[in-house]
């Protein structure tokens, strides 16, 4: 068992190192994955299987259109006047854009303020945890494809309280 385990972890590390190599190869698009990688919570792993799973957005045109491939848009259960479901995510569209932000968006609500309120704001209404996960999720990648297609590095909206009181004086 623990000879699995090693290997691995070998291995996991041997990809990584490919990853890095892949990305090293182009210099446009390491500097981009280096300005998608400032986003608190994602890392070169999302940021590669992000780009590897949308083909560089090179068939995307707009952030709709991507949120929809990712199958995180939501859509209203209705039938007519007489029957109105709750609304969910459609899960059309690719598995892995979903699974490789799951875990980024717990860390992103963790470090980043703007997200933790986004996804305040959904349990607050919803009462449900995991809808603002998925929110944040989207929110995430939304912001992923605006930093490849800007090309410029994540800005956090939030100042520091010794900025914010310096400019009060």
């Amino acid at each position: 068992m623990k000879v699995r385990c090693r290997l691995i972890e070998k291995q996991i590390c041997d990809i990584s190192k490919e990853i890095e190599e892949v990305l090293a190869q182009d210099e446009a698009v390491k500097e981009k994955v280096d300005n998608i990688c400032t986003i608190p919570g994602v890392g070169l792993q999302t940021a590669a299987i992000v780009i590897a799973e949308t083909n560089g957005f090179n068939l995307i045109r707009n952030s709709r259109q991507l949120v929809s491939y990712a199958g995180l848009d939501v859509i209203k259960k209705e039938s007519g006047i007489s029957i109105r479901g709750r609304s969910h995510i459609s899960k059309r569209g690719n598995i892995h854009l979903r699974q490789c932000l799951h875990f980024p968006a717990f860390t992103a609500v963790k470090y980043n303020k703007s997200l933790k309120n986004l996804h305040e704001r959904i349990v607050e209404r919803q009462a449900i945890k995991m809808k603002g996960y998925v929110a944040v999720q989207r929110k995430l990648l939304m912001l992923i494809f605006n930093l490849w297609k800007k090309n410029e590095p994540y800005k956090c909206l939030e100042q520091p309280v010794e900025a914010a009181l310096i400019e009060l004086d």
